[in-house]
């Protein structure tokens, strides 16, 4: 969840920013919080899924992800047509980092506690 935030922060910033090491240093952080989102990412099907369940959820992430892949620059692009900036094209790249950062949150609590091992009897 931070991860995503710290994301959606750096384009944010990258939309505000005007010279060039002030962009890299955004950019910066938005790499980072996407590098550091992928590993939870893709563990999360096997918390709530086993077996089959899971491989579907993996495969699932996976197409979303290439969907997301041609989806968010034709978004980014469609947006800079209609105001002629990028700047909302980057905010709207945030804005579906705080979403995934909301259902993070709402994942983990949503989560099954851990079953407690029934002691053998002997």
């Amino acid at each position: 969840m931070l991860a995503c935030l710290l994301a959606a922060t750096g384009l944010a910033f990258a939309g505000l920013a005007t010279g060039v090491v002030t962009v890299l240093v955004a950019l910066a952080l938005v790499n980072i919080g996407i590098s550091s989102a992928k590993p939870p990412l893709w563990s999360m099907p096997t918390l709530f899924l086993s077996g089959p369940a899971a491989a579907a959820g993996i495969a699932t992430i996976n197409s979303i992800g290439n969907l997301g892949g041609f989806v968010g620059p034709a978004m980014i692009g469609w947006i800079k047509d209609q105001t002629g900036s990028f700047v909302g094209g980057l905010y709207f790249v945030a804005g579906l980092l705080v979403l995934s950062a909301v259902l993070t949150l709402l994942l983990s609590h949503a989560q099954p506690a851990p079953v407690e091992p029934v002691p053998q009897s002997h």
